[in-house]
């Protein structure tokens, strides 16, 4: 018979609907019935897309035995940590105090009132490499309760009262400065592996923070060290298997140091931070317009569908001077096919395992090569993605790279000159991709979670806002679809903003980093096109989310609001993680919103929310990368671009010198006319009139603001000074 999770909207906990497990999902309920039978409670918490919660779910909570151990003993509880990462928080934080590490599965004995006294991630159904098995384990803690409660408990209190004093952060009276970025800048470089790429040892993340940090001070002023740290990363992710080189797309992380072998699931979040940050790197180097540019105003009416474009795998990748731009479209192209619903709303992840086991997917043998292309094409395809006997995966498999110059691969084919090898190569990708799509696929997760979604929606928005012709447009609709489905349709009945949207229904509410990235997602939809109802939807979700998160007396924003459940602590998330922390994303947000409006409780909730993550800057930078770019912006002044004036008589050229290069702290608002209903809603652009008949552009620090420039030169000497 189902448990209690047979009723649940989370996939995650769908998937274990069938243990024999007694589980309940997390609520009033569990914590009442723990009392009621004076048990421990057994907290599990995952993801569905974990290979390791897959791992234990089969080796443990489907063993009848192990099943009985948990049902006569404890009452289980199973999380889904993307619908409630206020409980993933505060209970890997407990975890990793009590072991120094943490991961998922995460699994954390309570007291019936939900303090946490033992804990750990996997563990295997019996003794195996120096741990203990599971059943030990249970039965180890059951012994304690039962006979030590006194012991328990006293370890359970010491434990609750020393998160809530790590959690309990203070203001620091100083704010952080020059030489808080100087040191972070020095940290993360001291960080990087200068021969593989990236950051530090295996297992390696792609860090999209860290190295947007880096790129944005290279876009800022002349620094060729922290230029050749990101763009050898963006490199070495591109050309290694954390890059999936037949469908787009990006893997989690790599197991390895250099990129070869991913942890082989796809989180929507990890592809959201990569295509902008691919996109920035292009816009950096002056490579990411190509062909017409942007136009000043389009509302979406006469865009193309995405899927005509063409937005797919990088075919025979050419390492060129444009290589940055391929990855970020092919990779938005990715999310576009495989994970963006009718609806509009973005799923949340693809899972790492198929029938056929972990990576199976995505990994080739020779044979399969040879079965799969003709003979002449067989060396190549093995020689440029790296196909060996032996392999360098599973049963002899190798997962693909591209890591060859294309000048070293004609003698392999003597017919095939560098002229000709693209085509050549388009045509393995396209056979390999055909054959690829007759395995069995891995499954999707269907929840389209709103800060993820947040993300996707932002790099699509700042890719299409530098971006000309039916490209740029159809990522434009593709993110205005998105956070339009959102906005109308993932609500709670009292109105509120939800966590995720599945199968036609919202569920749980949203929390601060969801109402942060949808407010910032919407205002890179109103600088992509200038439709002024996004910047009217941004506004009110970021006085939402002050009105619901922010900490007024100790400055920062809590990750629950006012109507969450309350825990043992209230947390404020500063660390990122694998998604920029809530409070940088709600700091960012409202440093623009500030340049473009100049309320001062924006500056006023930015200032104190720096002030709080000083420490944390200072002493782990590469865990809070994204507050670091927003002190970076806050140290050098923000810059705000008015222009008012008809696409026609200028405007289009001055908004197209702005997005010819990626800019960080910068913003921009137009109005076609000084009494158009923008030049009203928008202080940035009120009482702007260009003195002649031509567009003109204000550029703007602060309250400070140049005299109107109609030259697009002139405009570019300005926004480069």
């Amino acid at each position: 018979m189902p448990n209690a999770l047979a009723g649940s909207s989370s996939p995650y906990l769908l998937q274990h609907a069938d243990n024999p497990v007694d589980w309940l999902p997390w609520g009033p309920e569990a914590l009442a019935l723990a009392r009621d039978r004076d048990q421990p409670i057994l907290l599990s918490i995952g993801y569905s897309a974990c290979h390791w919660c897959h791992v234990m779910a089969h080796e443990s909570f489907e063993d009848p035995d192990i099943a009985g151990l948990m049902n006569q003993h404890f009452v289980n509880v199973k999380v889904d940590r993307e619908a409630r990462p206020d409980l993933d928080a505060l209970y890997m934080e407990a975890v990793q105090a009590m072991t120094g590490r943490g991961g998922w599965p995460l699994t954390a004995f309570l007291t019936p009132s939900g303090a946490p006294f033992y804990g750990g991630t996997y563990f295997p159904p019996a003794p195996r490499h120096g741990m203990a098995g599971f059943p030990q384990i249970l039965e180890g803690i059951a012994a304690a309760w039962r006979d030590r409660r006194d012991e328990v408990l006293a370890s359970a209190a010491r434990l609750s009262s020393a998160m809530r004093e790590a959690f309990a952060l203070a203001s620091d009276p100083e704010m952080p400065d020059a030489r808080t970025l100087a040191g972070a800048r020095s940290a993360l470089l001291a960080l990087v592996d200068r021969s593989a790429g990236g950051f530090g040892r295996a297992p390696k993340f792609p860090q999209p923070a860290a190295l947007g940090f880096l790129l944005d001070l290279s876009a800022r002023a002349e620094d060729p060290e922290a230029s050749r740290a990101t763009q050898a990363a963006l490199d070495a992710m591109a050309r290694g298997g954390i890059w999936d080189h037949l469908g787009g797309g990006f893997h989690r992380y790599a197991v390895d140091a250099t990129w070869s072998v991913p942890h082989f699931e796809k989180m929507l979040y990890d592809n959201a931070q990569l295509a902008r940050l691919y996109a920035d790197a292009a816009r950096r180097d002056g490579l990411w317009i190509r062909d017409r540019a942007p136009r000043a105003v389009s509302a979406g009416a006469d865009v193309r569908d995405p899927g005509a474009l063409g937005l797919e795998a990088l075919p025979a990748l050419a390492w060129g001077p444009d290589r940055n731009r391929r990855i970020a479209l092919a990779t938005s192209g990715y999310a576009l096919r495989e994970l963006q619903l009718p609806d509009g709303g973005f799923q949340a992840a693809q899972d790492a395992d198929t029938p056929d086991g972990e990576g199976a997917f995505f990994a080739w043998r020779p044979e399969e090569l040879a079965e799969s292309l003709e003979p002449e094409d067989r060396m190549l395809a093995a020689a440029w993605f790296g196909v060996e006997p032996g392999g360098n995966f599973e049963q002899g498999a190798t997962v693909l790279s591209s890591r060859r110059d294309p000048a070293s691969l004609p003698d392999l084919a003597p017919a095939t000159g560098v002229a000709r090898l693209g085509a050549r190569l388009g045509g393995i990708y396209r056979r390999l991709r055909e054959r690829r799509a007759l395995r069995d696929a891995p499954d999707t997760d269907r929840k389209q979670i709103l800060a993820w979604n947040g993300l996707m929606i932002d790099a699509l928005a700042r890719q299409s806002a530098g971006l000309g012709g039916p490209e740029g447009d159809a990522l434009y609709l593709a993110a205005t679809r998105s956070a339009d489905h959102l906005l109308g349709q993932a609500r709670l009945p009292d109105g509120e903003l939800a966590r995720y949207w599945i199968d036609g229904r919202a569920a749980e509410r949203g929390y601060l980093d969801d109402h942060a990235a949808l407010s910032g997602a919407c205002l890179s939809l109103y600088e992509a096109r200038f439709e002024l109802r996004w910047f009217l939807a941004a506004q009110t979700l970021a006085e939402g989310m002050l009105e619901r998160f922010a900490d007024r007396e100790l400055g920062g924003f809590f990750r629950s609001g006012p109507h969450h459940e309350g825990l043992i602590v209230r947390q404020k998330p500063l660390d990122d993680g694998a998604l920029p922390s809530g409070n940088a994303l709600a700091a960012d947000l409202l440093l623009r919103l500030h340049a473009l409006t100049g309320e001062a409780r924006y500056i006023q909730a930015v200032e104190a929310t720096l002030r709080l993550a000083r420490p944390m800057m200072e002493r782990a930078p590469i865990a809070s990368a994204a507050m670091l770019r927003v002190l970076a912006s806050w140290q050098v002044g923000m810059r705000a671009l008015a222009v008012v004036g008809d696409p026609a008589s200028g405007a289009d050229a001055l908004l197209g010198e702005l997005r010819r290069r990626h800019r960080p702290g910068t913003v921009v608002a137009w109005a076609p006319a000084p009494d158009d209903p923008a030049a009203r809603r928008i202080p940035l652009l009120a009482d702007r009139r260009p003195p002649t008949g031509k567009a003109a552009a204000w550029f703007c620090r602060g309250p400070v603001c140049e005299l109107p420039v109609t030259d697009p030169a002139a405009l570019a000497d300005l926004l480069d000074a």
